[in-house]
This record gives structure tokens, C-alpha cells and sequence, in this order.
């Protein structure tokens, strides 16, 4: 019973040691990729000692299945193809069990095999009848850096077949390779989006930092302006780059996005020794507390807001900016009464107190600051 009990303790040891992590002779902690034929037949050793994140060539698969071809590793028994056959492998931080992955075969079927050809990426194979004309399937493999251009027969070759091009089969399977174009340049084109004019599209060098050409449409409407460019079209969408603006670019085309804006400009208050009097808590419209008025964003060619200083019944019957000794007249775009006057204080429905524009239009280019305009009660 001793001699049963200690053979079943080194045996669970062995199992449990094989079937960890392991150090190596520099104390890293390496890991193993174990091969599953997953309904197959055969056999392949592991990939072992392999470190966190380094790249291995995973071994070309050597399991067979009757009336299946294989189509790829998964890293589930049910799962679909992520790795291709001999596709390169990341390590991570723990051991890692492939299980092939199986496409049935039906006889009379002949099988095309798309390969990567140094792209990344998995594409199961196709199986279509012999002696047909089929569509490929799309190609889903990519490369950094390069473009994909079509199909070869051979590693080397030229392009033969075009992306989902209408092929016919005979009796014998196809292996077809992925040909790669470095790219070297890539196109940036320029959007009006509801804009007006032309802007020619702008070819720059890949994988490089480039200065935006400056913008070339202008606006359909009225008190628009173009404030930079979105990724995306539409009306309500956020600059993402200001004209001529510096950009990195990767290896994909660019298309941009005009967006425009109101002109708005900044009114500022200067209530010229006024106060506010009122207690913090329910401040009328437009008012803010600590002895100011809020400023007031406006855009070109608008009215000018008009604001509501408080009804005449309340407290002392005088609106809510008040200066002791003198009564508010308006304001003005200069000091003491001078200049255009924007705004002329009112009694509105009898009761309540208003700073009115009389119709006044904002026709400034450029943020202003109006003046509170006192006179001397008599």
C-alpha cells in the first residue's frame, strides 16, 4: 500500500511539473505551447522555454483528419482559427494549449488555401466543388506597411487573382499566396462638407509627420467660419485638427472633414462702480454674483442680448445693478456715456426692470467690453 501511494505522489508531481511554467538556467520564467489535434491524428512535440513576449514560428501543423483539411490553431477545442499555420506567436504569461481546427471536405471537393505570405491574420480555407467557376473570399490578412495587391500561386510570384475574383477550379487544390506592395505614400483628401470651393487632395510620405495644406473652401452660410478639420462628415462634429496643422500619418489614407462655425465674439461688463444688490441665492437672468454681470457670448450679426434686472416691487423698486446717488442710464462701448450705445435700461409691463437693445445688431469683428453709464439723480 506504501510502495501504491508513493508511485501515485511522484506521478502527480511529474504531472504537475510538466505541465507548469518553468525557470531557466538565468531565473526566467519561461512557458510552453502545446499542439492538440483535436479530433486529428498524429503527433507534435511543444514549443517550450519560451519567454513573456517573445515571438515564436509556431511549428507547421503535422495532424491529419480524414474528409477534413486543416484550417488553423484556436485556442478553444470549439473555437474558430486566430493563428495560421505556421503563423508567428506572442508569448504571454502562462501556457498555452492550440487545438486545430477542422473544415469538413466533401468528396468531389477540391480546397483553396490562402496563405499569408508574411501578413498576419487567419483565413479559413475555402472548399467548392471541382470543376466550377467561384468567387474567392475576401481577403482578411494585413500587413503593416504594405498593401495588400491579390493573389499569387506561387511565394514569390506575381499577382494572378484579384481580391473576391471570380475564379475556375479544376480537380486539383489551389494554394494561393497574398501579395504585398510597400506602402510608400499615402493620400490625404480634403472634404468641403457643406462648404463650398475645391482643395486638391494632398499625397505625403507614409509613416511620417506632416503639415496639413491650408484650407481652401469657404462657407455657404452667413457668419460661418471654417474653424478645422473632423474625421467624420456632418454638421455636428469636433475638430480634431486646426488648419494647417502638423499630423502623424500612418500607412492608411486620410479623408477629412471641413467644420464650420458661427463667428461668435465676447461681450464683457464693466458695471463702472455698480453693484449688485442683492443677496446670493435667486439671481436674475443674466446676473452673477460678486458685483458683475455674466459675460455674454454673441455672434456676428445678431441682436444684442437683452437682460433682466428684477421687478419694480421689490425691495427698494430699483433694479437689481444699482449704484448709490445715481440711476443707470445704459451701456455703452465706452466709458461714461461715450461711444454707440448697445443697451438702454426699461421699464417692461410696468413692473419690471430691463436692460433692452432697441433692435441693435452685433456688427463687431472682435470682443468688446460695454460700460455702465450712471447719471446723478437730481
Amino acid at each position: 500500500m506504501k510502495k501504491f501511494l508513493t508511485l501515485f505522489i511522484l506521478i502527480g508531481l511529474v504531472v504537475g511539473f510538466t505541465a507548469c511554467s518553468s525557470d531557466d538556467d538565468n531565473g526566467t520564467k519561461t512557458y510552453t505551447i502545446t499542439f492538440h489535434a483535436n479530433g486529428g491524428t498524429g503527433t507534435m512535440l511543444a514549443l517550450t522555454d519560451i519567454a513573456e513576449g517573445d515571438f515564436v514560428t509556431l511549428t507547421a501543423n503535422a495532424f491529419e483528419k480524414d474528409e477534413h483539411i486543416f484550417a488553423g490553431w484556436s485556442l478553444t477545442s470549439d473555437g474558430t482559427a486566430v493563428h495560421s499555420n505556421e503563423a508567428q506567436f506572442q508569448m504571454g504569461t502562462s501556457n498555452v494549449t492550440l487545438y486545430a481546427v477542422w473544415l469538413a471536405v466533401q468528396a468531389g471537393d477540391i480546397v483553396i488555401t490562402f496563405n499569408p505570405n508574411g501578413g498576419s491574420g487567419t483565413m479559413m480555407p475555402q472548399s467548392v466543388p471541382e470543376n466550377t467557376s467561384v468567387d474567392l473570399n475576401e481577403n482578411t490578412f494585413t500587413r503593416e506597411g504594405y498593401r495588400f495587391e491579390g493573389w499569387s500561386t506561387t511565394a514569390d510570384g506575381t499577382v494572378v487573382h484579384l481580391n473576391e475574383a471570380n475564379i475556375s477550379v479544376q480537380t486539383s487544390n489551389i494554394d494561393l499566396f497574398a501579395v504585398w506592395a510597400e506602402i510608400t505614400e499615402i493620400t490625404i483628401t480634403f472634404h468641403a462638407n457643406g462648404g463650398a470651393g475645391t482643395m486638391p487632395p494632398q499625397v505625403v510620405a507614409a509613416n511620417t509627420s506632416i503639415t496639413l495644406n491650408a484650407n481652401t473652401f469657404t462657407s455657404t452660410r452667413e457668419y460661418y467660419v471654417f474653424a478645422g478639420w473632423a474625421t467624420s462628415a456632418g454638421t455636428f462634429v469636433s475638430v480634431v485638427h486646426l488648419d494647417e496643422a502638423n499630423i502623424a500619418v500612418r500607412f492608411s489614407d486620410i479623408n477629412l472633414f471641413a467644420v464650420w462655425t458661427e463667428i461668435r465674439y465676447k461681450i464683457n461688463f464693466d458695471i463702472a462702480g455698480g453693484i449688485l444688490a442683492t443677496e446670493d441665492g435667486d439671481w436674475p437672468s443674466g446676473m452673477g454674483p460678486h458685483g458683475h454681470m455674466r459675460d455674454q457670448w454673441v455672434t456676428f450679426g445678431q441682436e444684442i442680448p437683452e437682460y433682466y434686472l428684477g421687478r419694480t416691487d421689490e425691495g427698494t423698486g430699483l433694479p437689481v445693478i444699482q449704484k448709490p446717488g445715481y440711476e443707470l442710464v445704459g451701456f455703452y462701448t465706452e466709458p461714461e456715456g461715450g461711444g454707440i450705445m448697445y443697451l438702454i435700461l426699461r421699464v417692461v409691463y410696468g413692473t419690471e426692470w430691463w436692460l433692452q437693445n432697441d433692435g441693435m445688431i452685433f456688427n463687431r469683428r472682435e470682443d468688446i467690453t460695454l460700460y455702465a453709464f450712471w447719471r446723478p439723480i437730481q
